[in-house]
């Protein structure tokens, strides 16, 4: 029994672990706050090389290494994630007034701000996940703070991701949350130090 007292102090549980993304050229990153889960496999197709008439492998290939993985969102918005990756892109450009970059200088705020919505949904609605073609790094990031043994936060990250596919499924059978998985692919996987 005091054993599973201290269960929480070694081990981490799901409220300990957030997640980002970033660009690795400018390290700009944005925290995916309603990440519902995350889960990756990193596989290697090494295979066996056989000498003639020998049916014990004489060595195994060194083979391709390919990471794959899905990161579930509670369903907000259908845009939620493509607007956070167009977001780590963005280049950083020169400071402009809101009325200047519409282009309408004499409005009431009550039409600037229409406008502005408007204007906003507009651009939104032209994203989507063919159009991220940069690869991007997710940072899983475990910190489990009241620990007494090792308080240091651990940070996995997977590099050079690339989101493949998306996912919404809705079941009028189950009364349960609606969720939106996204499928990706990575490189490498590499522990941060801090």
């Amino acid at each position: 029994m005091s054993s599973l007292l201290k269960l929480y102090e070694y081990y981490f549980t799901a409220t300990d672990v957030k997640v980002f993304l970033s660009d690795p050229t400018t390290g700009k990153q944005v925290y995916v706050d309603l990440a519902n889960g995350i889960g990756y496999d990193y596989n290697v197709s090494s295979i066996p090389i056989y000498t003639v008439g020998s049916s014990v492998p004489t060595f195994f290939s060194k083979g391709n290494f390919l990471g794959q993985g899905m990161l579930v969102v509670p369903f907000k918005d259908e845009q939620y994630l493509k607007v956070m990756l167009q977001h780590i892109f963005e280049e950083e450009s020169t400071v402009i007034q809101p009325r200047e970059s519409i282009g309408i200088k004499d409005m009431t705020d009550a039409e600037f701000r229409a406008k502005r919505v408007k204007a906003s949904k507009k651009h939104a609605a032209n994203i989507n996940i063919g159009s991220i073609t940069k690869p991007f790094d997710i940072k899983i990031v475990l910190d489990n703070s009241s620990s007494f043994y090792d308080a240091s936060p651990k940070i996995i990250l997977l590099e050079s991701c690339k989101i493949t596919g998306e996912s919404l499924d809705v079941s009028s059978s189950q009364d349960k949350i609606v969720q939106q998985g996204y499928k990706f692919y990575f490189k490498e996987i590499k522990r941060v130090q801090i």
